[in-house]
């Protein structure tokens, strides 16, 4: 969709196939453009172009560097879409930043012009084809969260079919661009050197406009009000079980990254149609050219959108920050002391049956001196592999929080990097919601490394580690609305 914008994508390939009947071999050396002068592009764009790309680079820098962020099968295609942000950020604006100051093309080369093209149009696109696959895959990420319980069912729900959209968008766009049949014409006094020539071929100027950019718009608008819908319909006309607070955020997710591209690009479709439709072409055509443009700031805007769904990141974003504002006034002294015995009242259990993990929180208390104590929290662990061996332990054990100490049912480096010293004590939270908290002490050089929030807490037992568990019982249908 980035090929639609100043000079379109759409404009001009769609009045050649769509609405006029004209020689297939002649390839389009000029365009119309906005009225907006070059050098109020220039700074308009730069303005968002230097935060935009701190922002994506931060942001992918933790999605990768975070394994429980990266291994999550929802931040996979937000993964994928910020690096593709991340080369029009690189490559597209800057060049069209250097186009608008300097009204001509600055390297006049056709490799360059070719990937300057295959980025504007070819990653955009795939963008815009990937939010159309994570729209329909968060139906099954919420309501079919079993298809991917597995590593042989995420590989074919969700890694095969995210793969196939990757080499489709790359197999047509490499070759309608970089192997075009036609013979491509490169005007230096015009954006992306002017159009690549396959847009004036009928059938796959077409194909390109209907399928890749129309069809992905629908999909899109399609599946994520259906999620919305389906959601709100079970929570609370059937009033099923649904882990709201688990999924809540994953729904967030998808519906600000598909609302940020849908209503930027929607004005381009119902145009299109309308013109279909009969409506004359001249009609509405100022309005497709700022689309078009306004399509530059969907990669420009769509790092900040996903860091707002993505709070795991504020806090590593902000301890960096908090921690050199407070390690730069003194020198911190790690003071070891006695774990103290974490206590908790709790009513009597009554009910036993399966119980589902929910979450696991982990919370690191250590002494800076005798005055401070910070504790660190790291962030909600709530992987399926994680929860699936602490609920097969669960099951074996005929787990009941009364009488059951789940020390041992735990992931297995925790006592070797901890020690053996553990107590365990549950707490009931609700009617069918249990909270395991778990201490450990260990040696200071054995402390691990990590970031994640940091401030500062007073009369709190130190050099320790404390576990949340968070478990449902399955029996009871209960939603859980505790917020961890």
């Amino acid at each position: 969709m980035n090929s639609i914008r100043d000079t379109p994508n759409f404009i001009q390939p769609r009045a050649v196939s769509l609405n006029d009947n004209i020689d297939n071999s002649t390839t389009p050396t000029s365009a119309p453009d906005i009225s907006m002068p070059l050098p109020a592009r220039f700074w308009l764009l730069l303005s968002f172009e230097v935060p935009g790309l701190t922002c994506t680079l931060l942001l992918i820098y933790h999605l990768l560097m975070d394994r429980s962020l990266r291994t999550a099968l929802h931040n996979h295609v937000v993964i994928l879409s910020l690096l593709g942000a991340l080369l029009t950020q690189l490559i597209d604006i800057p060049f069209y930043l250097a186009f608008s100051w300097l009204s001509h093309v600055w390297l006049e080369a056709h490799f360059f012009c070719k990937l300057w093209r295959y980025v504007n149009v070819g990653v955009f696109l795939m963008i815009s084809i990937l939010i159309a696959y994570a729209s329909i895959e968060r139906h099954i990420l919420v309501f079919h969260d079993k298809l991917v319980s597995t590593k042989r069912k995420r590989i074919l729900f969700h890694y095969l079919p995210l793969g196939g959209v990757l080499l489709y968008g790359f197999t047509f766009y490499t070759t309608v661009i970089f192997f075009p049949s036609c013979e491509q014409v490169y005007d230096y006094s015009q954006p992306w050197c002017s159009y690549p020539c396959y847009l004036s071929d009928f059938a796959l100027s077409t194909y390109d406009v209907m399928v890749n950019t129309i069809l992905s718009i629908i999909l899109t608008i399609v599946f994520s009000i259906a999620l919305l819908v389906r959601i709100i319909y079970q929570k609370y006309r059937l009033r099923r079980p649904i882990q709201w607070r688990r999924y809540r955020r994953m729904t967030i997710q998808l519906l600000s990254i598909a609302s940020l591209y849908v209503f930027i690009v929607l004005p381009v479709p119902i145009l299109i149609f309308a013109h279909l439709c009969g409506l004359p072409r001249e009609v509405g055509s100022e309005v497709e050219l700022y689309t078009y443009f306004l399509c530059y700031f969907i990669p420009l805007l769509l790092p900040y959108v996903c860091l707002g769904s993505l709070p795991e990141v504020w806090g590593k974003i902000g301890v960096i920050r908090n921690a050199r504002a407070q390690f730069s006034q003194r020198t911190a002294t790690i003071v070891p002391t006695h774990v103290q015995r974490l206590t908790v009242a709790m009513p009597p259990i009554a009910e036993q049956g399966s119980y589902e993990v929910v979450a696991m929180e982990r919370t690191y208390l250590y002494g800076l001196n005798s005055k401070t104590t910070v504790s660190v929290v790291k962030e909600v662990n709530t992987t399926e592999q994680f929860k699936s061996q602490l609920e097969n332990q669960l099951r074996k054990t005929k787990f009941n929080p009364n009488t059951t100490d789940i020390t041992k049912a735990v992931e297995p480096d925790d006592e070797a990097s901890f020690g053996s010293n553990a107590t365990t004590v549950v707490e009931r939270n609700h009617a069918s919601h249990y909270i395991c908290n778990k201490s450990f002490s260990y040696p200071v050089m054995n402390y691990p490394k990590f970031e994640s929030r940091v401030h500062s807490l007073q009369n709190q037992p130190t050099n320790s580690l404390i576990e949340r568990y968070i478990f449902q019982n399955r029996t009871q249908h209960q939603q859980i609305s505790t917020t961890i």
